[in-house]
């Protein structure tokens, strides 16, 4: 069709009424999902584009609902996430949206509050939100049921990090954690002396950290090589983890390598690194926290694996709003980002002047 299509002529063009084509675009109820998607593919064959700024002032506010883990440090792990979910929600300010933040405090008594905000959403503020960006803290089964809930009333949910099986949701920005836990292992024992390799474990309860350990043992199986594992359970308290962490080394001379499957832990690991200089550890740190940098700097841990959270919040609110404001499907059910190994030579990139600046501060390296 040749110059400004308007919405008569996708009717004309299409068979479809104006009501229905209305409906179509601009999400309303009365069509059902299988006539929306015909309509909306037939209009986009007309190579009509919806106005989105006009359209946005004649419609009510699309709110989203973000709910995660809050970071207990500038430039953690969450609040790197956080800063990439605002800056994509800033990017849609201007189309009348807005974004509530759901945050809760780390460990088990915040993975509670979790399940309590998306009740509270359910029950207290039924339909008020369009859709729903969620961190899960764990793959358990209480959280499982709160979120079908919210998908079995047709609320289009996006999970980051840790996705369930047989749910409904939009997709999941996933860090592809066995693939983490493999590059882990590929990188430690090619760096460090045959021996046994100290992991300290995350959430039990999380499917994320459990197939990265699940991958840094394949390799090392798959591969026959001359490495073993030794495990550090979380027990959700730092100087309870260091200790742990550090009798473990005292008592066992063949541990040669450290390595954990997520950022807070990193902290004990580089700790009990530094109280053993002599022992020249391999420590493969997680996430480009302040502390990590440094202890990186310092050459306290030799790598870091970065997961780039910031890039997985910017994707995961953007393909939301996507979605809900211009019917946008994502790409795939599981969509990624690029992860990392961060060395001292390559630190410039991910951080300081030279780098991106989605990591830490702009300190000169």
């Amino acid at each position: 069709m040749d110059g400004k299509v308007t919405l008569k002529d996708i009717s004309k063009a299409t068979g479809y009424s104006l009501i229905s084509i209305h409906r179509a675009i601009y999400n309303k109820e009365g069509l059902s999902e299988e006539t929306r998607k015909k309509i909306l593919k037939a209009v986009e064959k007309t190579g009509y584009r919806v106005n989105y700024m006009a359209s946005a002032l004649k419609r009510k506010t699309i709110k989203i609902a973000l709910i995660m883990c809050e970071g207990n440090t500038t430039g953690d792990y969450h609040n790197t996430m956080l800063a990439g979910c605002r800056m994509a929600a800033g990017e849609f300010a201007g189309l009348n949206c807005t974004v509530s933040e759901f945050l809760y405090p780390a460990g088990l008594i915040g993975a509670k509050q979790e399940c309590r905000i998306l009740d509270s959403l359910l029950y207290e503020h039924p339909e008020e939100y369009d859709g729903l960006l969620v961190v899960p803290e764990n793959t358990g089964r209480e959280l499982s049921l709160c979120l079908n809930k919210h998908i079995a009333q047709g609320t289009p949910v996006i999970l980051i990090d840790n996705k369930f099986e047989d749910m409904k949701y939009l997709c999941c920005i996933s860090p592809r954690s066995y693939l983490i836990g493999r590059l882990g292992a590929e990188y430690l024992c090619k760096t460090s002396s045959p021996g046994k390799i100290l992991v300290a474990l995350g959430d039990e309860t999380s499917k994320t950290h459990q197939e990265n350990v699940e991958g840094f043992e394949a390799y090392i199986n798959d591969n026959k090589l001359p490495f073993s594992c030794v495990y550090i359970h979380d027990p959700y308290d730092e100087e309870e983890e260091t200790a742990l962490i550090d009798s473990a080394v005292q008592s066992d001379s063949a541990i040669t390598a450290m390595y954990t499957v997520r950022e807070k832990n990193s902290h004990a690991l580089a700790k009990v690194a530094s109280r053993y200089p002599q022992r020249k550890f391999q420590v493969l740190a997680s996430d480009l926290c302040p502390s990590n940098v440094q202890n990186l700097k310092e050459g306290i841990v030799s790598g870091v694996i970065d997961k780039n959270a910031y890039q997985r919040g910017y994707l995961g609110m953007s393909t939301l709003f996507g979605y809900v404001l211009k019917h946008e499907n994502p790409k795939a059910k599981i969509l990624s980002v690029p992860v990392s190994i961060v060395m001292q030579s390559n630190l410039p990139f991910y951080v300081g002047e030279m780098g991106s600046g989605i990591c830490i501060s702009s300190t000169e390296i």
